[in-house]
């Protein structure tokens, strides 16, 4: 599947995999269950939407698609989750 990165009229980033919403969405979460069809995932920390809806709302011009890809996500250090992944594989490491 491919990811579609998406950004909305105030800037939030979002990422749709197949009928999962990942991204920014904290702030938009009650837009997302009402304008999406979204329900929330625990397990997966995301959304699961219907793409159907999704489609209108960038056919609408409410969310525009975004070909630039996003930057993971970092920790308090500044450091992405692979990247402490790999230093922790290494034993000159101070993780």
């Amino acid at each position: 599947m491919t990811t579609i990165n998406l950004t909305n009229r105030k800037g939030n980033k979002l990422q749709l995999n197949g009928n999962i919403l990942t991204g920014d969405t904290f702030s938009m979460k009650d837009y997302i269950k009402a304008y999406m069809g979204g329900k929330w995932v625990a397990d997966q920390k995301a959304w699961q939407v219907d793409v159907a809806k999704v489609n209108r709302l960038i056919e609408q011009s409410l969310l525009t698609i975004d070909n630039e890809p996003v930057a993971p996500k970092s920790n308090a250090s500044g450091m992405t989750y692979a990247a402490f992944l790999r230093s922790a594989d290494d034993p000159n490491s101070d993780f």
